[in-house]
Order: structure tokens, then C-alpha cells, then sequence
């Protein structure tokens, strides 16, 4: 009996070891990895017409091509609560000109209720990341726990409150930035303070010390000066202030002035 029982111990043993060194023949472990090609933002855009709010992803290729205008080629499907995007390729526009740039796109998802929805996200429908979008009153928020093919730079877009307007004016010289600054100080007299919260908000971020800083998709090629403010008036007291600066009237020259809002874009 006691004989017996050493020799289990010592099958027990030799089968632990043999667990400890694998045959050098059998194939390794596989494992898929994938370099980022593209940064990817939760992004809410609002129609440059009407104002309303359309959810996707802002993607950017970490790749620069030959020119701006590059397309990136996408399919979308949606059913109930699960949404499946495919980024499939890059186009290059009709006309090439210009200085090397990323590829950039604004790839729509559509106007979701408040919820949590299942994201598959691939790249070229070889890649594939399963994900999270959960739709909040306040934001949408996405969560992949090992995206592969990609980089998220912000995973949270806040939503941009009502009767918000920002933007930019051009300053190429100073005869501009002289103009610029009397716009932005007759701009104060029919807007507020935007009193947002630190976060992002698609086209732009507020810092923790209330810095603003531009997203790429709407980030002025020159030098020039920025606003974001809560407008207290009419929309045509806005639009009359824009034309006036547009066309130089009381001004040594015309400005440029792009401005956005949860109304449109005036």
C-alpha cells in the first residue's frame, strides 16, 4: 500500500511537469495586434442650417496624404440598439492641391435617444472592435477596451448647450486684428459668458482653467482670434453685427468671421 502510494505521488509529479514544459512542436499562441491608421473622437455636428444635432465619429487618418480633401470611404448599419460601421478606404479628391494633410471625415451615426447601444466598429471588415455608445441627456460617451486599428482621442462629447454661438476671426495683419477686436468686444454687448463646464464639446474643448481650445475640424489655417459665447438676443442682432464686420462697414477692411451656433451657421 505504501509502495502504491509512492508511485501515484510520482506520476502526479512527472504529469505536473510535463504541464510545465509544452511539447517545442506544438504551434505558438497567435496574437492579432493592429497599429492605430486612424484617431477617432465622439463628436456631435450640428447642421450648418437648421442647427440640429446629428451624433457619429469624427475620424482622422494618422497618415498624411498628398493633399486636403481626402475622402475616407465608410458603410453604416443600424438596427435598434446595435450600430456597425465599417471604414473601408481612402479617396483622394478630383482636384489635388495644397499642402500634405490628413485624411479627415464627420461619418454619421444619426439623432439617438438617451440609451446604451452595442458599437462594431471595423477597419477594411477585417479588423474588428466591439464597443459601447451609451446616450446620455448631457453626453455620449464611447468605451472599447482594447481598440485595435485605431486611437480614440476623446471618448466623451459633451452636448452643446442652446443658444450657444463660436467661432473665429481671421487676423492676417494688424489693420485685421485691430478690427477683430473691436468685433469681439461689440459681440460681448448681445452675447454672455458661456459659463460651460471643462470638457469637450465636438468642435472645441474648455479647459479646467477655462482655456479654449479648436478642434481640427473647424481649426483656422492662419493666425487668428477666437470666441464662445451664449447669445442673449435675437439671431438677426447677430446676423446684422456679422455683416456689418463681413463688409468693412466702420472698418478699415472687411473681416473674415466664421461663426457656428446650436441655430446654424451664421
Amino acid at each position: 500500500m505504501r509502495i502504491t502510494r509512492q508511485i501515484i505521488l510520482l506520476l502526479c509529479l512527472l504529469s505536473g511537469l510535463s504541464a510545465c514544459h509544452p511539447d517545442p512542436n506544438d504551434d505558438p499562441p497567435v496574437v492579432v495586434t493592429a497599429e492605430p491608421e486612424f484617431r477617432i473622437d465622439a463628436y456631435e455636428q450640428r447642421d450648418p442650417g437648421s442647427g440640429t444635432a446629428v451624433f457619429g465619429l469624427w475620424v482622422e487618418s494618422m497618415q498624411l496624404y498628398d493633399c486636403p480633401g481626402y475622402q475616407i470611404v465608410s458603410e453604416l448599419r443600424q438596427s435598434g440598439q446595435q450600430i456597425e460601421m465599417d471604414l473601408l478606404d481612402v479617396l483622394p479628391p478630383a482636384n489635388c492641391s495644397g499642402m500634405p494633410a490628413p485624411a479627415r471625415q464627420f461619418v454619421a451615426i444619426g439623432q439617438l435617444a438617451p440609451g446604451s447601444y452595442t458599437l462594431r466598429l471595423s477597419l477594411g471588415k477585417t479588423i474588428v472592435n466591439q464597443g459601447t455608445l451609451t446616450v446620455t441627456n448631457d453626453q455620449y460617451t464611447l468605451h472599447f477596451t482594447k481598440p485595435q486599428g485605431f486611437e480614440i482621442q476623446n471618448y466623451t462629447a459633451r452636448h452643446l448647450p442652446d443658444a450657444l454661438v463660436w467661432g473665429y476671426v481671421s487676423v492676417p495683419d494688424e489693420a485685421a486684428a485691430m478690427a477683430a477686436q473691436n468685433f469681439l468686444a461689440d459681440i460681448k454687448t448681445i452675447t454672455t459668458d458661456s459659463g460651460l463646464a471643462p470638457g469637450f464639446y465636438s468642435y472645441f474643448t474648455v479647459s479646467g482653467t477655462g482655456e479654449v481650445f479648436f478642434h481640427s475640424s473647424i481649426t483656422p489655417t492662419g493666425p487668428s482670434a477666437m470666441f464662445v459665447r451664449k447669445l442673449n438676443a435675437a439671431p438677426i442682432a447677430l446676423k446684422n453685427l456679422l455683416q456689418n464686420y463681413r463688409s468693412g462697414v466702420g472698418q478699415q477692411q472687411p473681416l473674415a468671421v466664421r461663426c457656428f451656433s446650436t441655430q446654424g451657421e451664421f
